[in-house]
Parts: C-alpha cells; structure tokens; sequence
C-alpha cells in the first residue's frame, strides 16, 4: 500500500498525541507510534505500536534499530513524549531531576540525532516545548521548567545546523492543556507540600495559584490539528504558541528582582 508519507511519533498515547494519532491515521501517514503505555486504539495497518520506555536509553536505541529496519524516508518526526514535575531545587530528589531530563529532553535529543538520516529535504522535525521555557522560572517548577529551556536551545542549534540540509525544525509552545498531565499537577502538589521541610507555609498560601491553573480547560484537538497542519505546510514558523497563559507573559515582562518581591508578597 502506498501511504502519504511515514512520521514517527512519540507520546503517542499522550493527551496531544492520541488525537494527532487518529489524525494523521486518518490522512493516509503510516506512524510508528512510540509509548510507554500500549496502544490505545485498535491496531491499522498503517499504524505500528511501539512500547518504549523512553527513559532508557537500551530501548530507545531498539526502537530506533527497528524503524530503521523498514528501509523507508521519514516525513517528520514529532515529539511530544514528556512528563510534569513539581519539586524544590533544594529539597527535592537528584533521581527524580535525571529522570525527568531523560524523558523530556535527552529522548527528543536521541531519537531525532538516531533518526535523522531518514530525513529528506522538506521533512519536519517538530519538539514539544512549553510556555515556561520564554521565562524565568516559577517556583517549585523548575526541575520542569529547565528540561523546556533545554528543548529551547537544542531546537533553534538543531534548526540553524538543519537549515544548510534543507530540513525545517519546528517548537511548539504550548500552554496548560486538559490532559492527564495537568491532572496530575494537583497530586504532584500535595505531595510536595507533605513531603517539604522549609516550604509548607509557601506552598499553602501559592493553592489559589495551583487551583487556578487547573481550572484551565484548553482542549488538546486544535493542537492536534495544527501540528497535522504543520507537517503539509509549504512554509513553517520557528514556533507555534497555543494558548499561552496572559498572566505568565505579564510576568515575564517584568524585571527579575520586581517578579522576585512579587513571589515573596504572594505569600505572605
């Protein structure tokens, strides 16, 4: 069978990425569709599951292998794969921060350097960042915060190295979306306030700040959708914001030293 093109796609089962699997399923793409988590949909036959753990760097490099065995060229390779994490950079655990840089970051950076020679002039690469990586970082929140500013750098060297091969690379910069991983935020915040020694009176008093966010209900399907876009467009942006938050720019307009006094008033 002859397919519009073949795309590799991590996270998969993700909140972004099931309905960007379906989709691009849909269009006629063959993905090879990377999860720690097995398939959530019935197997097609222009859809292979892959189960990896993409924190290791054995399995990743058994993935790639395997892609790499069906002597095809790749269209894009977008990654979405990523985890949230709410820790103190004094009190919180060193495994947890590795952790945490393996997935978000070092698996993006492994799959694109394994896979890049599947690319052709016109494909796309497309890196999953987030709307904290523009600004300085937010308490408790940075262990997340860095591995996006990582993604960052890597994205614009990767993009200026690729541009001599003719190969565009895309960041996508998202803001709070209704995923599990937002859900997951509010657990990651009772665990830190029980676990913490120096902070629980701060974290207490910053819940407003926490409920708000979790309050947002931005949907995952026009993102979805824009990233499928993004693959068949003839002329790409060096970065896609969506639904980023006012407040978090306001913020990061300011100068360091007023947004520190603002944290401490915040909390008092």
């Amino acid at each position: 069978m002859e397919y519009k093109g073949y795309i590799v796609l991590t996270g998969a089962n993700g909140g972004v990425g099931l309905p960007l699997l379906n989709k691009l399923s849909l269009e006629g793409y063959f993905i090879f569709a990377i999860d720690i988590i097995g398939n959530k949909i019935p197997e097609k036959e222009n859809i292979k599951f892959i189960k990896c753990d993409l924190s290791n760097i054995e399995e990743i490099e058994s993935t790639i292998d395997l892609i790499k065995s069906y002597d095809i060229r790749l269209k894009s390779i977008i990654n979405l794969c990523g985890i949230f994490k709410m820790e103190s950079v004094i009190e919180g655990s060193t495994e947890s921060f590795l952790n945490i840089i393996r997935i978000n970051f070092l698996s993006m950076y492994y799959i694109n350097k394994g896979l890049y020679s599947l690319l052709d002039k016109g494909s796309t690469i497309i890196n999953m960042s987030s709307e904290v990586a523009r600004y300085s970082s937010l308490p408790f929140l940075s262990y997340y915060t860095m591995t996006k500013k990582m993604v960052e750098c890597y994205s614009d060297d990767l993009r200026r190295e690729s541009n001599y091969l003719g190969i565009r690379v895309v960041k996508i910069e998202a803001g709070s979306l209704n995923t599990k991983m937002l859900s997951k935020a509010s657990h990651e915040f009772d665990e830190l306030v029980s676990s913490t020694v120096h902070f629980k009176d701060q974290l207490l008093k910053m819940k407003f700040l926490m409920d708000g966010e979790l309050s947002k209900t931005n949907k995952v399907e026009p993102l979805a959708a824009l990233i499928a876009k993004i693959i068949e467009k003839k002329k790409v942006k060096l970065i896609y914001r969506y639904k980023n938050s006012f407040k978090l720019k306001l913020l990061g307009i300011m100068p360091e030293r007023l947004q520190d006094k603002i944290f401490l008033r915040l909390v008092k």
